[in-house]
């Protein structure tokens, strides 16, 4: 199943979207992804990779946008969580089956939610590959500048169900 939020001032009305947000300065994808949908839904859903991404060099305010589609996950003991929302910021949040959501284009708004959904399923059937975060530490040729980490995502093997 997917969880899908409406938003109460959505510039598109009467359409269920993806729970998401921005990331907060310094959060990784994987913590800024679990923090919004539990922010925006009161599921505490578990991080599994990305499924693609998207680059808009002029977005809002002059800036650019990349948009992260990532699968979650519940752990078998969570998926009796009750759904909880902000009624300011929300108006609905439901659970619909990913087939439905998949085969109904209709029902979004602009096309990256449809190729994300059947992306989805395309992942969970194993016949396309999450984007999964490697650590890379980066060591300076400047002995004046400390090593950094960077995470480099790439397509590994999809053999967690």
């Amino acid at each position: 199943e997917v969880l899908l939020v409406q938003e109460r001032f959505a510039y598109f009305k009467n359409y269920f979207k993806l729970p998401g947000g921005c990331l907060d300065m310094g959060e990784s994808i994987e913590s800024g992804v679990e923090r919004e949908v539990f922010e925006e839904t009161g599921i505490r859903a578990h991080f599994r990779g990305i499924l693609a991404f998207t680059y808009k060099e002029q977005f809002r305010f002059g800036h650019a946008d990349v948009y992260f589609g990532c699968l979650m996950s519940l752990d078998e003991n969570e998926e009796d969580q009750k759904i909880t929302y902000d009624p300011g910021e929300i108006a609905a949040c439901k659970w619909m089956s990913l087939d439905e959501w998949a085969n109904s284009p209709e029902k979004h708004p602009v096309p990256i939610t449809l190729h994300l959904a059947r992306l989805a399923i395309d992942v969970l059937d194993g016949r396309e590959q999450l984007l999964e975060p490697d650590r890379i530490e980066v060591i300076s040729k400047n002995p004046n500048r400390p090593s950094w980490d960077i995470m480099m995502y790439r397509r590994k093997n999809n053999d967690k169900k």
